[in-house]
């Protein structure tokens, strides 16, 4: 009876001990794929950290080159702008230069013109005084007569042509041959006053 409960409890001992093992692998099981579990969920965390930072990395280089490009864009649109600011200021520049010159060169024209009148008018007196000075005039017929002609001269003076407008015919006659009696009359030497005055259009009228 004892070698029975003896067998027994060795019988019941080693079921307990297998119940035992069967929960310890069961526990060591259970540890093992919950550490399994534990160890995807933190590469799963990693890679997607890792996925997170490349994101990140890649929209912060994204913002980088759009942000360079927009001061890039900016800084030819400035460029532009400057060169088309200088450009206008230049053209501005330019026109006033030109305004100012035409302005100088009409000034001078005008200054010029204003010379050539007055040494026209200098000389157109000189010519009419050498005329009336070799004028023979007669008071009975020639008071209150006049002539208009055409004097044509060369560079020297030289009389090489008169012609007769209107006029009293006895004063134009006159008026002629103290032309040609004169032989050489006052011009000037500016060529381009002589030039005005190489064919010279003037009135001669006694002087009592």
């Amino acid at each position: 009876k004892r070698l029975k409960n003896l067998e027994k409890q060795r019988t019941k001992k080693l079921a307990e001990k297998k119940m035992a093992d069967a929960a310890a692998s069961k526990a060591n099981a259970q540890a093992k794929a919950a550490d399994i579990a534990r160890k995807k969920k933190l590469q799963e965390k990693k890679l997607a950290e890792q996925a997170a930072a490349d994101a990140k990395a890649k929209r912060l280089k994204e913002e980088q080159a759009s942000k360079k490009a927009d001061q890039l864009r900016k800084q030819k649109k400035a460029e532009r702008k400057r060169k088309e600011q200088a450009a206008m200021e230049r053209a501005e520049q330019e026109k006033l230069l030109e305004q100012q010159m035409a302005e100088e060169m009409a000034s001078r024209q005008q200054a010029r013109r204003q010379q050539q009148m007055t040494e026209i008018g200098r000389f157109t007196a000189l010519i009419k005084q050498t005329i009336r000075g070799n004028l023979i005039t007669d008071r009975s017929t020639m008071e209150g007569t006049s002539c208009k002609l055409t004097i044509s001269l060369a560079p020297s003076g030289f009389v090489t042509n008169v012609v007769i407008n209107q006029g009293d015919k006895i004063m134009c006659a006159a008026a002629k041959t103290s032309i040609y009696k004169a032989g050489s009359l006052p011009v000037s030497k500016d060529p381009e006053i002589f030039t005005e005055m190489s064919k010279i259009s003037l009135t001669v009228e006694p002087e009592f």
